[in-house]
């Protein structure tokens, strides 16, 4: 079993794959770019496309070293590396100015898949409040998972213990996994639980930026509560790439702050009023500027213009 996880992981990492999926992919992404107004959106679409030639196409040219990868163990190589740690707090930082969407909506390779091809499956997305109960269960036990990994990697390269799994270090046993194995055969389940079912259910790195962004500065945010509350379209929360209730959250509180949103911007292109923006830092900051600030996450009236 393990022998066969591993071929799979090395043909899913080799150059000639990923320099064709991306091609399909972006072929989808570009079809909805052109058709596409949001400009917001169609930003982060062309981040989206250009991360994935630069960063994820790229990696098996430039091997081990790559310095870009913010999962430990994702390079091939154990959890503690200078390359990897800088990348992490590089994303970690991200995601307390900008959210999770930094990751999941741009440089994340499924951010290019699920952008495209992906949106005619958000349709089939499964969103009672049960599926959200067992997606917040599944986050944090793959968030022990990956924390647990990593750990053992780390102490493993300080010689503190000695650990392997089958013969492989433990954080890049689990990245080669997760990443190259089961996120590609995820793939088979997306008519039957919708897009982005990984990001969802079983991401560690998602969960994790999620968690950290939580204590930072995004959210969704809705310029006129009284326009959601009165609403009837629902077309920010049926278009939610992670299926989460966008319209519910800004008609009770007037913004949305949650560790599974992946700043997609599918609920701001879709609401008929333009009713729906993003805080981050630079919002924050402008906020402060004018002598109006709170805390991340407190509600707080946005003005016309953010």
């Amino acid at each position: 079993c393990v022998t066969w996880i591993n071929a799979f992981a090395t043909l899913t990492g080799m150059l000639w794959p990923l320099v064709a999926a991306g091609l399909a992919m972006t072929a989808f992404v570009l079809v909805r770019w052109r058709r596409e107004r949001n400009r917001l959106l169609r930003g982060r679409l062309a981040l989206a496309v250009l991360a994935y030639f630069l960063l994820t196409a790229t990696m098996p040219l430039v091997g081990s070293g790559f310095p870009v990868v913010p999962n430990p163990g994702g390079t091939g190589q154990p959890a503690w590396t200078a390359a990897t740690g800088l990348s992490m707090l590089a994303f970690i930082l991200l995601a307390i100015l900008f959210g999770r969407g930094t990751y999941c909506g741009v440089i994340c390779p499924a951010a290019t898949y699920w952008s495209g091809l992906g949106q005619h499956f958000i349709r089939y997305n499964v969103r009672s409040q049960r599926t959200r109960r067992l997606a917040a269960i599944t986050r944090i036990a793959l968030l022990v998972l990956f924390a647990t990994a990593t750990g053992l990697s780390i102490l493993d390269s300080f010689r503190l213990i000695h650990f392997s799994i089958f013969g492989n270090d433990p954080a890049v046993f689990f990245s080669g996994l997760v990443w190259m194995t089961v996120w590609f055969l995820m793939l088979v389940v997306v008519p039957f639980l919708g897009n982005r079912a990984f990001t969802r259910f079983l991401c560690p790195m998602g969960a994790f930026l999620g968690s950290v962004s939580q204590a930072g500065f995004f959210r969704v945010v809705s310029r006129d509560p009284q326009r959601c509350l009165h609403c009837t379209s629902h077309a920010c929360s049926s278009t939610c790439e992670v299926s989460l209730d966008v319209g519910r959250a800004l008609a009770q509180q007037g913004f949305l702050k949650s560790p599974a949103c992946v700043g997609c911007g599918n609920c701001a292109a879709a609401c008929p009023d333009g009713n729906i923006a993003y805080d981050n830092v630079f919002t924050w900051l402008r906020r402060a500027a004018r002598g109006r600030t709170a805390l991340p996450g407190a509600s707080l009236p946005v003005e016309r213009g953010a």
